[in-house]
């Protein structure tokens, strides 16, 4: 199978598209499709991060991965550990402003109702974004995948 990545170009008119869009919901999409641009992260290992894996994220510098988030055979995973650069951290603030009043055992990234975003539920509100920004169909696929 191809992979698909979005263009400089495309990553631009989308963060554009983020940043004149007012709203939470923005704010959010935007500081999680950053998140995983600048991480290589996938939308799994990043859903499942909690407000207080953020803060310590901030704190060491890192995004700790367990192995039981990550993707492949039990035997053959294993923890894993994200540099946290300038773009990460802004990303992480931005999430974490929007959850300020949170536990610390929450989800970092929830849905307009409060419960946890699925993969599948963000994979949507990519291709919406990616459509709201002239893209052609499909190239969300580029944040999708893990870039």
């Amino acid at each position: 199978m191809l992979k698909k990545y979005l263009t400089e170009e495309e990553q631009r008119s989308l963060f554009d598209t983020l940043k004149t869009t007012a709203g939470d919901v923005a704010r959010r999409d935007g500081a999680v499709i950053r998140l995983l641009i600048h991480t290589g992260m996938r939308i799994g290992e990043c859903l499942r991060l909690s407000v207080g894996d953020a803060v310590a994220a901030l704190k060491t510098g890192y995004i700790y991965i367990p192995k039981e988030y990550r993707k492949g055979r039990a035997g053959e995973k294993r923890d894993h550990e994200v540099l946290v650069t300038e773009p990460v951290k802004m990303a992480l603030n931005d999430l974490l402003f929007l959850r300020s009043h949170a536990p610390l055992d929450d989800a970092l990234v929830v849905s307009r109702k409060h419960g946890m975003l699925t993969v599948r539920a963000f994979e949507q509100r990519v291709d919406y974004w990616a459509q709201r920004a002239g893209l052609p169909a499909g190239r969300g696929n580029g944040i999708r995948r893990g870039l």
